[in-house]
C-alpha cells in the first residue's frame, strides 16, 4: 500500500482528502504546513506528496526546494491557485503532476496519483 503526505495547511482539506483517498487503500499521513512536511519526510519518505502552494509558513514552492533536497519522492501540486502561470511554474520545477482543488473528484485524483506512482516504478525497473 503506498503511502501519500498531505501537506496543506488547511486542516479541514487535508482531512476531507484523507477520507477520500482512504478509500482507494493508500495510507495517508497529513502535515499542516510546510516546516510540518519536510519534518514528516525525513522521518518516513512517502511514495508521493500531495502539496498546497498557499500556505502560512512556507509556500509549496519553497517546500517543494527543500523536499526535493532531502528526498527522491514525486510531487503532485493540489492547488485551488490553478491558473496557467502556475501549472507552468510547476512543470518547470519536475513537478510529477498539477492539479486544482475545485472541483476535483475522488476517482480522479486517486487515477493521476497511481498514473505517478506507475511511473516511478517503471523508472525503477529500467
Amino acid at each position: 500500500m503506498a503511502m501519500i503526505l498531505i501537506v496543506d495547511d488547511d486542516k479541514e482539506m487535508a482531512e476531507l482528502l484523507r477520507l477520500i483517498l482512504r478509500k482507494y487503500g493508500y495510507d495517508i499521513r497529513l502535515a499542516f504546513g510546510g516546516k510540518d512536511a519536510v519534518e514528516a519526510i525525513r522521518q518516513q519518505e512517502p511514495d508521493i506528496v500531495l502539496l498546497d502552494i498557499m500556505m502560512r509558513d512556507l509556500d509549496g514552492w519553497a517546500v517543494y526546494q527543500l523536499i526535493k533536497d532531502i528526498a527522491d519522492v514525486p510531487v503532485i501540486f493540489l492547488t485551488a491557485y490553478d491558473g496557467v502561470e502556475n501549472k507552468e511554474k510547476a512543470r518547470k520545477l519536475g513537478a510529477e503532476d498539477f492539479l486544482g482543488k475545485l472541483f476535483l473528484r475522488g476517482d480522479t485524483l486517486a487515477r493521476r496519483i497511481q498514473a505517478v506512482l506507475r511511473t516511478q516504478q517503471d523508472d525503477l525497473v529500467h
